[in-house]
Protein backbone atom coordinates (compact mmCIF):
# COMPACT_ATOMS: atom_id res chain seq x y z
CA UNK A 1 0.00 0.00 0.00
CA UNK A 2 1.64 3.72 -1.07
CA UNK A 3 2.03 6.11 1.50
CA UNK A 4 -0.63 8.02 -0.10
CA UNK A 5 -3.36 5.44 0.92
CA UNK A 6 -2.35 6.14 4.24
CA UNK A 7 -2.21 9.46 4.29
CA UNK A 8 -5.60 9.65 2.75
CA UNK A 9 -7.35 7.69 5.82
CA UNK A 10 -5.91 6.78 8.96
CA UNK A 11 -8.38 4.97 11.65
CA UNK A 12 -7.66 6.11 15.51
CA UNK A 13 -10.12 4.80 18.40
CA UNK A 14 -13.09 4.39 15.54
CA UNK A 15 -12.85 7.45 13.30
CA UNK A 16 -12.11 8.16 9.35
CA UNK A 17 -9.63 11.11 8.94
CA UNK A 18 -9.49 11.94 5.48
CA UNK A 19 -6.22 13.86 4.36
CA UNK A 20 -8.25 17.25 2.38
CA UNK A 21 -5.47 19.49 1.35
CA UNK A 22 -2.98 17.04 -0.33
CA UNK A 23 -2.61 19.11 -3.61
CA UNK A 24 -1.14 17.14 -6.70
CA UNK A 25 1.43 19.45 -7.16
CA UNK A 26 2.92 18.42 -3.53
CA UNK A 27 2.24 14.80 -4.33
CA UNK A 28 4.05 14.90 -7.87
CA UNK A 29 2.89 12.14 -9.46
CA UNK A 30 3.61 10.26 -12.29
CA UNK A 31 0.89 8.55 -13.45
CA UNK A 32 -2.55 8.03 -12.89
CA UNK A 33 -3.54 6.00 -10.16
CA UNK A 34 -6.91 4.48 -7.99
CA UNK A 35 -6.29 4.09 -4.04
CA UNK A 36 -8.84 2.57 -1.60
CA UNK A 37 -8.48 1.83 1.97
CA UNK A 38 -10.58 -0.05 3.74
CA UNK A 39 -10.01 0.64 7.51
CA UNK A 40 -11.89 -1.08 10.69
CA UNK A 41 -11.37 -0.66 14.56
CA UNK A 42 -12.90 -1.88 18.34
CA UNK A 43 -11.96 -0.07 21.28
CA UNK A 44 -13.23 -0.92 25.01
CA UNK A 45 -12.54 1.50 28.04
CA UNK A 46 -14.35 2.65 31.14
CA UNK A 47 -15.47 6.46 31.61
CA UNK A 48 -15.58 7.93 35.11
CA UNK A 49 -18.14 10.48 34.08
CA UNK A 50 -20.11 10.07 30.97
CA UNK A 51 -22.73 12.10 31.76
CA UNK A 52 -20.59 15.15 33.51
CA UNK A 53 -22.54 16.03 37.05
CA UNK A 54 -20.78 17.95 38.90
CA UNK A 55 -21.56 15.37 41.97
CA UNK A 56 -22.63 11.78 41.77
CA UNK A 57 -20.88 9.00 39.62
CA UNK A 58 -22.11 8.43 35.56
CA UNK A 59 -18.92 5.86 35.29
CA UNK A 60 -19.44 2.86 32.73
CA UNK A 61 -17.47 0.20 30.44
CA UNK A 62 -18.06 1.65 26.78
CA UNK A 63 -16.72 -0.40 23.89
CA UNK A 64 -17.17 1.32 20.13
CA UNK A 65 -16.78 -0.24 16.68
CA UNK A 66 -15.88 1.48 13.94
CA UNK A 67 -15.45 1.23 9.97
CA UNK A 68 -14.69 3.28 6.80
CA UNK A 69 -13.56 3.30 3.54
CA UNK A 70 -11.67 5.28 0.86
CA UNK A 71 -10.76 6.05 -2.13
CA UNK A 72 -8.72 8.38 -3.88
CA UNK A 73 -8.07 8.91 -7.50
CA UNK A 74 -4.70 10.46 -8.28
CA UNK A 75 -3.21 12.07 -11.97
CA UNK A 76 -0.15 14.17 -12.35
CA UNK A 77 -2.46 17.80 -11.91
CA UNK A 78 -5.31 16.09 -10.47
CA UNK A 79 -6.68 14.53 -7.03
CA UNK A 80 -10.56 13.58 -6.29
CA UNK A 81 -11.03 11.91 -2.78
CA UNK A 82 -13.86 10.60 -1.26
CA UNK A 83 -14.56 8.58 1.94
CA UNK A 84 -17.33 7.13 4.34
CA UNK A 85 -16.94 5.82 7.58
CA UNK A 86 -19.61 4.90 10.53
CA UNK A 87 -18.94 3.94 14.17
CA UNK A 88 -21.30 2.37 16.79
CA UNK A 89 -21.05 3.01 20.90
CA UNK A 90 -22.42 0.45 23.19
CA UNK A 91 -22.61 1.45 27.21
CA UNK A 92 -23.04 -1.56 29.95
CA UNK A 93 -25.61 -0.18 32.09
CA UNK A 94 -26.09 3.69 30.61
CA UNK A 95 -27.65 1.96 27.51
CA UNK A 96 -29.86 4.99 26.28
CA UNK A 97 -26.43 6.52 26.01
CA UNK A 98 -26.25 3.96 22.81
CA UNK A 99 -25.65 5.56 19.63
CA UNK A 100 -24.42 5.27 15.93
CA UNK A 101 -22.74 8.33 14.31
CA UNK A 102 -21.62 8.47 10.53
CA UNK A 103 -18.97 10.77 8.29
CA UNK A 104 -19.38 11.78 4.84
CA UNK A 105 -15.92 13.37 3.04
CA UNK A 106 -14.92 14.77 -0.14
CA UNK A 107 -12.39 16.92 -1.72
CA UNK A 108 -10.71 17.72 -5.09
CA UNK A 109 -7.68 20.00 -6.28
CA UNK A 110 -6.61 20.51 -9.66
CA UNK A 111 -2.96 22.21 -10.37
CA UNK A 112 -4.35 24.71 -13.22
CA UNK A 113 -1.12 25.92 -13.73
CA UNK A 114 2.68 25.15 -12.23
CA UNK A 115 1.69 28.33 -10.15
CA UNK A 116 -1.54 28.11 -9.62
CA UNK A 117 -3.37 25.13 -7.77
CA UNK A 118 -7.47 25.48 -6.49
CA UNK A 119 -9.17 22.75 -4.03
CA UNK A 120 -12.58 22.29 -2.48
CA UNK A 121 -13.58 19.72 0.05
CA UNK A 122 -16.82 19.03 2.14
CA UNK A 123 -18.13 17.08 4.93
CA UNK A 124 -21.32 15.65 6.48
CA UNK A 125 -20.54 14.51 9.78
CA UNK A 126 -22.32 13.55 13.34
CA UNK A 127 -20.27 12.50 16.76
CA UNK A 128 -20.23 12.78 20.11
CA UNK A 129 -19.56 16.36 21.05
CA UNK A 130 -16.64 15.59 23.03
CA UNK A 131 -14.82 14.00 19.99
CA UNK A 132 -14.94 17.05 18.13
CA UNK A 133 -11.33 18.32 18.00
CA UNK A 134 -11.55 21.36 16.98
CA UNK A 135 -13.73 22.58 19.67
CA UNK A 136 -10.78 22.72 21.43
CA UNK A 137 -9.71 26.29 19.54
CA UNK A 138 -12.54 27.83 21.78
CA UNK A 139 -11.64 25.33 24.87
CA UNK A 140 -14.78 23.74 26.20
CA UNK A 141 -15.66 20.49 27.93
CA UNK A 142 -19.37 19.55 26.46
CA UNK A 143 -21.15 16.62 27.72
CA UNK A 144 -21.15 13.57 25.47
CA UNK A 145 -24.23 14.46 23.35
CA UNK A 146 -24.39 13.85 19.65
CA UNK A 147 -23.33 16.92 17.34
CA UNK A 148 -24.16 17.19 13.70
CA UNK A 149 -21.81 19.49 11.00
CA UNK A 150 -22.00 20.46 7.36
CA UNK A 151 -18.78 21.98 6.14
CA UNK A 152 -17.55 23.57 2.57
CA UNK A 153 -14.47 25.36 1.72
CA UNK A 154 -12.87 25.88 -0.89
CA UNK A 155 -8.78 27.73 -1.28
CA UNK A 156 -6.65 28.54 -3.91
CA UNK A 157 -2.53 28.80 -3.61
CA UNK A 158 -0.41 31.34 -6.21
CA UNK A 159 2.98 30.62 -6.37
CA UNK A 160 4.32 34.70 -6.89
CA UNK A 161 8.41 33.32 -7.18
CA UNK A 162 10.24 30.45 -5.71
CA UNK A 163 10.86 32.42 -2.18
CA UNK A 164 6.89 33.71 -2.40
CA UNK A 165 3.34 32.29 -2.19
CA UNK A 166 0.17 33.77 -1.56
CA UNK A 167 -3.12 31.85 -0.61
CA UNK A 168 -6.60 32.44 0.02
CA UNK A 169 -9.72 30.42 1.41
CA UNK A 170 -13.25 30.80 2.56
CA UNK A 171 -15.18 28.48 4.26
CA UNK A 172 -18.79 27.50 5.84
CA UNK A 173 -19.18 25.76 8.75
CA UNK A 174 -22.79 24.53 10.91
CA UNK A 175 -22.91 22.86 13.88
CA UNK A 176 -25.96 21.80 15.84
CA UNK A 177 -26.20 19.80 18.77
CA UNK A 178 -29.12 16.95 20.31
CA UNK A 179 -29.20 18.49 23.86
CA UNK A 180 -31.15 21.56 24.13
CA UNK A 181 -28.49 22.26 26.61
CA UNK A 182 -26.32 23.14 24.22
CA UNK A 183 -26.04 26.35 21.32
CA UNK A 184 -25.49 25.54 17.90
CA UNK A 185 -24.16 27.79 15.43
CA UNK A 186 -22.34 28.47 12.22
CA UNK A 187 -19.58 30.16 10.65
CA UNK A 188 -18.05 31.71 7.94
CA UNK A 189 -14.63 32.84 7.26
CA UNK A 190 -12.81 34.52 4.23
CA UNK A 191 -8.94 34.51 4.91
CA UNK A 192 -5.75 35.69 2.79
CA UNK A 193 -2.54 35.43 2.93
CA UNK A 194 1.90 36.19 1.42
CA UNK A 195 4.72 34.12 2.84
CA UNK A 196 8.15 35.04 1.75
CA UNK A 197 11.22 32.54 2.30
CA UNK A 198 13.99 34.83 3.18
CA UNK A 199 16.24 31.66 3.66
CA UNK A 200 16.50 28.40 3.15
CA UNK A 201 15.57 27.86 7.09
CA UNK A 202 13.43 31.11 7.89
CA UNK A 203 10.02 32.86 6.41
CA UNK A 204 7.94 35.50 7.38
CA UNK A 205 4.24 36.54 6.01
CA UNK A 206 0.79 37.79 7.14
CA UNK A 207 -2.50 36.71 7.29
CA UNK A 208 -5.92 38.89 7.13
CA UNK A 209 -8.97 36.94 8.18
CA UNK A 210 -13.28 38.10 8.25
CA UNK A 211 -15.57 35.56 10.54
CA UNK A 212 -19.31 36.12 10.71
CA UNK A 213 -20.48 33.69 13.26
CA UNK A 214 -24.05 33.19 13.65
CA UNK A 215 -25.20 31.17 17.06
CA UNK A 216 -28.19 29.28 16.96
CA UNK A 217 -29.39 26.78 14.66
CA UNK A 218 -31.61 24.89 17.09
CA UNK A 219 -34.64 25.97 19.03
CA UNK A 220 -33.55 27.80 22.63
CA UNK A 221 -36.07 26.70 24.68
CA UNK A 222 -35.55 26.46 28.38
CA UNK A 223 -38.28 24.84 29.20
CA UNK A 224 -37.02 21.64 27.76
CA UNK A 225 -34.60 21.77 30.59
CA UNK A 226 -36.85 22.47 33.54
CA UNK A 227 -35.38 26.11 32.98
CA UNK A 228 -31.52 25.06 33.03
CA UNK A 229 -30.10 26.92 30.42
CA UNK A 230 -26.44 26.36 29.75
CA UNK A 231 -26.22 29.96 28.89
CA UNK A 232 -28.89 32.23 29.64
CA UNK A 233 -27.55 35.23 27.57
CA UNK A 234 -27.60 33.12 24.41
CA UNK A 235 -29.49 34.57 21.64
CA UNK A 236 -30.96 32.53 18.62
CA UNK A 237 -29.58 33.83 15.72
CA UNK A 238 -27.15 36.72 16.97
CA UNK A 239 -24.10 37.51 14.63
CA UNK A 240 -20.83 38.25 15.80
CA UNK A 241 -18.29 39.80 13.57
CA UNK A 242 -14.41 39.43 13.75
CA UNK A 243 -11.86 40.64 12.18
CA UNK A 244 -8.29 39.71 12.45
CA UNK A 245 -4.26 40.45 10.91
CA UNK A 246 -1.70 38.67 11.88
CA UNK A 247 2.07 38.86 11.27
CA UNK A 248 3.91 35.10 11.16
CA UNK A 249 7.81 34.57 11.60
CA UNK A 250 9.14 30.65 11.28
CA UNK A 251 12.88 30.17 11.96
CA UNK A 252 14.82 26.79 12.45
CA UNK A 253 17.84 26.15 14.31
CA UNK A 254 18.84 22.50 13.35
CA UNK A 255 16.27 20.43 15.59
CA UNK A 256 15.01 23.38 16.66
CA UNK A 257 12.28 25.34 14.64
CA UNK A 258 9.96 28.50 16.11
CA UNK A 259 6.71 30.42 15.06
CA UNK A 260 5.64 33.25 16.09
CA UNK A 261 2.03 35.27 15.73
CA UNK A 262 1.67 38.37 16.85
CA UNK A 263 -1.66 40.98 15.65
CA UNK A 264 -4.95 42.07 16.75
CA UNK A 265 -8.63 40.99 16.27
CA UNK A 266 -11.80 43.84 15.99
CA UNK A 267 -14.37 42.60 17.49
CA UNK A 268 -17.40 43.90 15.78
CA UNK A 269 -20.01 42.87 18.18
CA UNK A 270 -18.54 44.16 21.29
CA UNK A 271 -21.07 45.48 23.56
CA UNK A 272 -21.14 49.12 24.80
CA UNK A 273 -17.76 49.91 26.60
CA UNK A 274 -16.63 46.91 25.78
CA UNK A 275 -13.08 46.54 24.42
CA UNK A 276 -13.48 46.35 20.34
CA UNK A 277 -9.56 45.61 19.37
CA UNK A 278 -8.07 42.57 21.19
CA UNK A 279 -4.76 41.41 21.21
CA UNK A 280 -3.95 37.69 18.95
CA UNK A 281 -0.65 35.96 19.76
CA UNK A 282 1.25 32.74 19.34
CA UNK A 283 4.04 30.96 19.76
CA UNK A 284 5.68 26.96 19.31
CA UNK A 285 8.71 25.83 19.83
CA UNK A 286 9.11 22.28 18.45
CA UNK A 287 12.36 20.05 18.71
CA UNK A 288 12.50 16.83 15.88
CA UNK A 289 14.34 13.73 16.84
CA UNK A 290 15.03 10.63 14.86
CA UNK A 291 12.04 9.00 16.38
CA UNK A 292 9.86 11.53 18.08
CA UNK A 293 9.09 15.34 18.52
CA UNK A 294 8.27 17.27 21.40
CA UNK A 295 6.52 20.81 21.38
CA UNK A 296 5.70 23.62 22.99
CA UNK A 297 2.90 25.74 22.44
CA UNK A 298 0.72 29.04 23.66
CA UNK A 299 -2.07 30.92 21.89
CA UNK A 300 -4.10 33.68 22.60
CA UNK A 301 -7.35 33.70 20.27
CA UNK A 302 -10.60 34.77 19.74
CA UNK A 303 -13.22 32.59 18.31
CA UNK A 304 -16.53 31.38 18.58
CA UNK A 305 -17.38 28.59 21.46
CA UNK A 306 -19.52 25.88 19.92
CA UNK A 307 -22.05 25.15 22.54
CA UNK A 308 -22.03 28.49 24.27
CA UNK A 309 -23.45 30.42 21.74
CA UNK A 310 -20.37 33.17 22.28
CA UNK A 311 -17.24 34.03 21.17
CA UNK A 312 -14.53 33.96 23.68
CA UNK A 313 -10.89 34.98 24.02
CA UNK A 314 -8.86 32.05 25.36
CA UNK A 315 -5.17 31.97 26.84
CA UNK A 316 -4.09 28.27 26.37
CA UNK A 317 -0.72 26.48 27.19
CA UNK A 318 0.05 23.07 25.98
CA UNK A 319 2.98 20.62 25.66
CA UNK A 320 3.24 17.75 24.13
CA UNK A 321 5.86 14.91 23.25
CA UNK A 322 5.97 11.46 21.49
CA UNK A 323 8.99 8.52 21.06
CA UNK A 324 8.82 5.61 19.13
CA UNK A 325 11.22 3.23 19.82
CA UNK A 326 13.42 0.67 17.92
CA UNK A 327 10.80 -2.43 18.49
CA UNK A 328 7.76 -0.57 17.51
CA UNK A 329 6.23 0.99 20.83
CA UNK A 330 5.36 4.63 20.30
CA UNK A 331 4.78 6.23 23.93
CA UNK A 332 2.64 9.70 23.83
CA UNK A 333 2.07 12.31 26.58
CA UNK A 334 0.40 15.53 25.86
CA UNK A 335 -1.53 18.46 28.13
CA UNK A 336 -2.66 21.71 28.49
CA UNK A 337 -4.51 24.28 30.61
CA UNK A 338 -6.17 26.79 28.80
CA UNK A 339 -8.58 30.45 29.84
CA UNK A 340 -11.60 31.33 28.50
CA UNK A 341 -13.63 34.61 28.93
CA UNK A 342 -16.12 36.54 26.99
CA UNK A 343 -14.85 39.90 25.64
CA UNK A 344 -18.51 41.59 25.11
CA UNK A 345 -19.84 40.37 28.39
CA UNK A 346 -17.67 40.73 31.87
CA UNK A 347 -18.20 37.94 34.59
CA UNK A 348 -17.53 34.92 31.92
CA UNK A 349 -15.00 32.51 32.98
CA UNK A 350 -14.10 29.38 32.35
CA UNK A 351 -10.66 26.89 32.32
CA UNK A 352 -10.12 23.40 31.16
CA UNK A 353 -7.17 21.12 32.15
CA UNK A 354 -6.48 18.11 30.30
CA UNK A 355 -3.70 15.35 30.47
CA UNK A 356 -3.25 12.48 27.21
CA UNK A 357 -0.72 9.88 28.15
CA UNK A 358 -1.03 6.53 25.78
CA UNK A 359 1.21 3.67 24.31
CA UNK A 360 0.85 1.89 20.61
CA UNK A 361 2.62 -1.23 19.24
CA UNK A 362 2.49 -2.18 15.23
CA UNK A 363 1.80 -5.76 15.82
CA UNK A 364 1.63 -5.93 11.91
CA UNK A 365 1.64 -4.13 8.98
CA UNK A 366 -1.25 -1.31 9.10
CA UNK A 367 -2.17 -2.76 12.29
CA UNK A 368 -2.12 -1.10 15.87
CA UNK A 369 -2.96 -2.10 19.27
CA UNK A 370 -3.08 0.88 22.10
CA UNK A 371 -3.55 1.73 25.51
CA UNK A 372 -4.30 5.43 26.52
CA UNK A 373 -5.43 7.25 29.53
CA UNK A 374 -7.02 10.76 29.44
CA UNK A 375 -7.84 12.49 32.33
CA UNK A 376 -10.13 15.99 32.29
CA UNK A 377 -10.92 18.85 34.89
CA UNK A 378 -13.32 21.45 33.90
CA UNK A 379 -14.63 24.62 35.90
CA UNK A 380 -16.25 27.77 35.45
CA UNK A 381 -19.58 29.51 34.97
CA UNK A 382 -21.85 26.81 33.94
CA UNK A 383 -22.68 23.97 35.99
CA UNK A 384 -23.41 21.81 33.59
CA UNK A 385 -19.84 22.33 32.17
CA UNK A 386 -17.92 22.08 35.68
CA UNK A 387 -16.67 18.25 35.65
CA UNK A 388 -13.85 15.87 36.38
CA UNK A 389 -13.73 13.23 33.86
CA UNK A 390 -11.09 9.56 33.48
CA UNK A 391 -11.17 7.76 30.43
CA UNK A 392 -8.70 4.48 29.84
CA UNK A 393 -9.45 2.39 26.57
CA UNK A 394 -7.75 -0.68 24.84
CA UNK A 395 -7.99 -0.19 21.13
CA UNK A 396 -7.47 -2.26 18.17
CA UNK A 397 -6.87 -0.59 14.84
CA UNK A 398 -5.90 -1.76 11.34
CA UNK A 399 -6.40 -0.95 7.69
CA UNK A 400 -6.36 -2.58 4.44
CA UNK A 401 -5.59 -0.92 0.48
CA UNK A 402 -4.87 -1.77 -2.71
CA UNK A 403 -3.51 0.10 -5.84
CA UNK A 404 -4.72 0.22 -9.55
CA UNK A 405 -2.57 2.11 -11.46
CA UNK A 406 -1.73 3.42 -15.40
CA UNK A 407 0.41 5.61 -16.87
CA UNK A 408 -0.79 9.30 -17.59
CA UNK A 409 -0.14 12.29 -19.34
CA UNK A 410 3.14 13.77 -18.18
CA UNK A 411 2.37 17.57 -16.73
CA UNK A 412 2.26 20.40 -19.27
CA UNK A 413 5.34 22.65 -17.55
CA UNK A 414 4.75 25.22 -20.56
CA UNK A 415 1.24 26.67 -19.06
Amino acid sequence: MSGGSRTLAVLCAGTLAVALHAHPAAAQATETTRDWLVTLGVESGWESNVRFPEAGDSGDVVTRASGGIAHVIQTPRSRLSLGVAGSAAMFRKLDDMNQRTYSLLGSASRQLTPRFTVGVNGAVNTNYSRGVTYIADAPVLLPLTLWRQQMGAGDVSYTFSPTLTGTANGSWNRVTFDSPLLVGGSTVRAQAGLTRRYASDASIGFTTQFERNITGGQTLDSSATGGAMLDSTATAGETLDSYSLLGEWMRRYGRLELHLRAGAVVNGSAAEGAARVLPAAGAELTQRRARGSTSLRYEHSVTQAYGLGRLVSTDQVALATDVTTVRGFTFRVDGGESWSSDPSRSGFQYTLTSLNAGIQQVVLSDVALGLAVFLRRAGGDYPHLNSYGVRATLNFAGSAGRIWGKKGPKPDTKK
